[in-house]
């Protein structure tokens, strides 16, 4: 991995982590678009009139993954066509045990 590279993984990570800061989790969609069964068999090519950039235009999970930031996606509700719409819990580095608190209370209050 390029220097550059690595200067954006760790400038992404320290933002992240400043976060935490003044917040104790951060919850974003698992994706930026509503999912469907058939209608992107690859990427989608734009969301809301804006091209995306393969899947890093549509799956808000990569940026975490990348930094080895801690997260989980748990269900959070379900489309007209009973497909999942994904809830993303992120939170700072060696806390995982909030990521689990919140991840077994949200699916206390909806099951």
């Amino acid at each position: 991995m390029s220097r550059s590279a690595q200067g954006t993984i760790t400038s992404f990570f320290d933002t992240i982590q400043n976060l935490f800061e003044e917040y104790d989790l951060l919850v974003t969609p698992t994706l930026s678009i509503k999912p469907s069964s058939t209608e992107y068999i690859s990427d989608p090519p734009e969301i809301d009139g804006e091209e995306t950039r393969e899947a890093l235009g549509w799956f808000l999970t990569w940026p975490f993954n990348l930094t080895a930031i801690p997260s989980a996606s748990i269900p959070a509700r379900f489309t007209d066509d009973d497909l999942p719409i994904g809830l993303q819990i992120v939170g700072p580095r060696y806390k995982d045990e909030r990521i689990f608190a919140a991840s077994v209370g949200f699916e206390r209050v909806r099951p």
